[in-house]
């Protein structure tokens, strides 16, 4: 709130005041993220931003930036910007009420450690007046389950040779790359 008093003086010694209140309204941005849930290596991931000003007033100077998470590959947008390693967005003004709604893909990366489970990535909003909104989406990966069998003859003869067979298979639900034995 902003409240202002003026006082009116005479030199009769008359006074009058009056008093006014504004109330200032301000912007509030809201970033919602969604991701594929689950996806493996080779394949798409998309990702859906919906910035929203929930607020009174307009934002200016609004930016969306999405950082590029390891693992993902080839991004591209219909309607953002690649700026170094993130994707981004501009709107000015973002009007009281407007929601704005962007995508982005990308895909997941073929060599991958066997370790790495998921891909988090968060985004951030931000405007001119300070405010900063962050909104995070993880994608879990699935991986390949590979097993390796090893058969040998049962006797071995001194100097004579011997050959072994080893069998790589993938009972898995999706397929393995750059796989070594």
């Amino acid at each position: 709130n902003i409240e202002n008093r003026a006082t009116l003086q005479t030199g009769s010694g008359l006074e009058v005041s009056a008093g006014a209140k504004s109330w200032l309204r301000h912007p509030r941005l809201t970033l919602r993220k969604e991701a594929t849930p689950r996806a493996a290596a080779g394949e798409t991931v998309v990702y859906t931003l919906t910035v929203e000003n929930s607020g009174m007033a307009p934002a200016s100077n609004v930016e969306l930036r999405d950082p590029l998470p390891d693992y993902l590959v080839d991004a591209v947008s219909p309607d953002g910007v690649a700026q170094g390693d993130a994707v981004v967005w501009r709107f000015a003004p973002l009007a009281a009420g407007e929601r704005r709604t962007v995508t982005w893909q990308g895909r997941v990366a073929t060599a991958i450690p066997a370790t790495v489970s998921e891909i988090e990535n968060s985004a951030v909003v931000e405007n001119s007046a300070g405010q900063q909104v962050r909104a995070t989406a993880v994608t879990r990966l699935v991986q390949p389950a590979l097993w390796l069998a090893k058969t040998a003859p049962l006797r071995l003869y001194p100097g004579g040779t011997t050959a072994y067979t080893l069998t790589v298979s993938n009972p898995g639900t999706v397929p393995a790359y750059e796989v070594t034995v």
